[in-house]
C-alpha cells in the first residue's frame, strides 16, 4: 500500500469515530503525554490546533498554555512559522484551521518539545501527514525539540510507507499505543 492509498484508508477509519470517542481518546492520549518526562522539563511546546478529523487539543492548549509556553503552527505559503499561542488573537486560516494572528513569530529552535497530527503512525515512531509535507520541513528547524505524533487508535499501524525526507519521531502516541524511537 502507498501513501496515497494509507490516506484514503484512513480518511474511511476516521470518518466512523464518534466525536465522544475522540475527545475520551484524547484525554487518554494527553493524560500519558503529560507523565512523560520530556513533557515535563518542556517549557516551550508547538502544538497543533485541531481540525474536526484529527485527535482534538483545543481544550489541552488552553490547559497547557496556563502553565508552559504553547506556540501554534501558521501556513505561510509551503512551509509553517510559529507563533505563541493566544486564544484572544485566533483566526481563520488555511483550510480554515483556526491560527494564531498577527506578526510575531517565533525561530524554531526556542521549541523543546513539538506535538504534531498524523494521518498515520506505526510502532517504529514513522509518521505519514496529510502530504504536503509542511512539518517534514519545518521539524529539522527544531533543532533542540523532541517530537511527538499524536493520532486516533484507528490512525496507528504496524508499519507504514515512508520516504527518506519524512521527519522520524522520537514517540507515537494513541490511546493505546506507546512507542518511542531506538536512540
Amino acid at each position: 500500500m502507498d501513501k496515497k492509498e494509507l490516506r484514503k484508508m484512513v480518511r474511511g477509519l476516521k470518518a466512523q469515530v464518534t466525536p465522544e470517542e475522540k475527545l475520551r481518546e484524547a484525554q487518554v492520549v494527553f493524560y500519558n503525554i503529560e507523565a512523560l518526562r520530556v513533557f515535563k522539563s518542556a517549557r516551550h511546546i508547538l502544538l497543533y490546533y485541531s481540525m474536526p478529523d484529527e485527535l482534538p487539543t483545543h481544550e489541552v492548549v488552553d490547559k497547557w498554555a496556563l502553565t508552559k509556553s504553547i506556540y501554534l503552527p501558521r501556513v505561510k505559503g509551503d512551509d509553517l512559522e510559529i507563533l505563541p499561542y493566544d486564544p484572544q488573537s485566533m483566526t481563520t486560516g488555511y483550510k480554515g484551521i483556526e491560527e494564531p494572528a498577527g506578526d510575531t513569530t517565533v525561530a524554531p529552535a526556542i521549541i523543546d518539545l513539538v506535538i504534531v497530527p498524523a494521518m498515520a503512525l506505526d510502532k517504529h515512531c514513522n509518521r505519514c501527514g496529510r502530504g504536503r509535507g509542511y512539518y517534514d520541513r519545518l521539524l529539522p528547524q527544531c533543532t533542540h525539540a523532541s517530537r511527538i505524533a499524536v493520532a486516533l487508535d484507528c490512525q496507528f499501524f504496524d508499519s507504514i510507507p515512508t520516504d527518506e525526507h519524512d521527519a522520524k519521531m522520537n514517540a507515537v502516541v494513541t490511546a493505546q499505543h506507546l512507542a518511542f524511537a531506538k536512540v
